[in-house]
């Protein structure tokens, strides 16, 4: 996620950093920091709850959680494949939806900057195509 943050800065998009108690790291100033004082699974529901959308960009079980925590909760998901993590296998489980309340649509993309539009997109965000075009 450090990759992340750190292009998001570069284009004066802003960052809020939800962090967990076993960490204790260094972020830029230009970051805003949250110290959770939970561990990495508790932190994982305010980081989705407060979230317009979550991307996953490839992960284990703690990124498959908060897949599902986004899922039940209704938010749109953003989920980029082909990155041989434990993550890409979600969508031959979970092609579309986790149940069969359909709550939030899961969405898988080969593809980064195709997954950046749809993302962008939530919300009628604009500026889409000048950025991404």
């Amino acid at each position: 996620m450090k990759v992340v943050a750190d292009e998001a800065i570069k284009d004066d998009i802003p960052v809020i950093m939800i962090l967990p108690i076993e960490r204790n790291i260094e972020v830029p100033k230009e970051v805003m920091r949250i110290d959770s004082g939970m561990e990495y699974r508790a932190r994982s529901v305010p980081l989705i709850r407060s979230a317009d959308a979550v991307v996953a960009l490839g992960g284990g079980a703690g990124t498959i959680i908060e897949i599902l925590l986004a899922y039940a909760m209704g938010k749109p998901t953003f989920i980029l494949k082909g990155n041989g993590m434990s993550s890409d296998l979600l969508e031959k489980a979970f092609p579309q939806y986790v149940d069969e309340r359909n709550v939030a649509k899961l969405n898988f993309f080969n593809d980064v900057k195709e997954l950046a539009k749809h993302v962008l997109s939530v919300n009628g965000n604009k500026g889409v195509e000048e950025r991404f075009g």
